[in-house]
């Protein structure tokens, strides 16, 4: 959690909401995301899955996509032995 806590004070799209610069959608029973956007073509994707897999092949969600000529950066993962 204190990572977390870091990344929603150090990172500008986190620490920094803006009107309307929020949006979710919920992708089944167990999963939903949050999408942030920032200034320009910046957005944090938030991915919270509490089942055990997650197929998202095929995207079932446009706010799954990132922005126009970029792509999305894990900056932070529960999976990661760190």
């Amino acid at each position: 959690h204190k990572d977390l806590l870091r990344l929603r004070k150090n990172d500008p799209v986190f620490n920094s909401p803006h009107l309307g610069g929020i949006d979710g959608s919920v992708l089944n029973q167990d999963a939903f995301i949050l999408r942030y956007f920032g200034h320009e073509k910046d957005a944090r994707l938030i991915l919270i899955n509490f089942g055990v897999d997650l197929n998202l092949s095929p995207a079932p969600d446009p706010l799954l996509a990132p922005p126009n000529g970029m792509e999305w950066e894990i900056l932070w993962s529960s999976e990661d032995e760190q």
